[in-house]
C-alpha cells in the first residue's frame, strides 16, 4: 500500500485542485444547518463522482447512477491506475511512499 508522509494538503488547496480538474464541489452536506464532515466533488463530464471526508481525509469514488463504488482511499488494487492516483495525490502532499 502507498502511503504519502507529507500528509494531506489544506482543504481550501484540495478544492482548489479538484475544481481545476473540472469538478463542482457540492457542499450541501457541509454547510448549514447540516455540518457534516462530507463534501461531494462531481464531475461535470462523466459519471464517477467522489464523496470527501474533510475531518479524516478517506473518500470514495461511486457511479452517480448505480451509487455501485468504484474506489476507497484503501483501494491498493488500484494504485496502478493513473487516474486513481490522480486523485490520492490531489489530496495529498508530496510522493507516495510504498509501506
Amino acid at each position: 500500500m502507498k502511503t504519502f508522509p507529507e500528509g494531506p494538503r489544506e482543504l481550501n488547496e484540495i478544492l482548489k485542485i479538484f475544481r481545476s480538474k473540472g469538478y463542482t464541489i457540492d457542499r450541501k452536506r457541509y454547510d448549514a444547518p447540516y455540518f457534516s464532515d462530507y463534501m461531494t466533488f462531481k464531475q461535470k463530464e462523466g459519471c464517477e463522482d467522489i464523496l470527501f471526508n474533510t475531518f479524516n481525509y478517506r473518500f470514495t469514488v461511486y457511479d452517480r447512477y448505480t451509487q455501485k463504488i468504484i474506489a476507497t482511499e484503501e483501494s491498493e488494487e488500484l494504485e496502478s491506475e493513473a487516474w486513481y492516483m490522480d486523485i490520492l495525490r490531489s489530496i495529498f502532499k508530496g510522493e507516495p511512499k510504498e509501506t
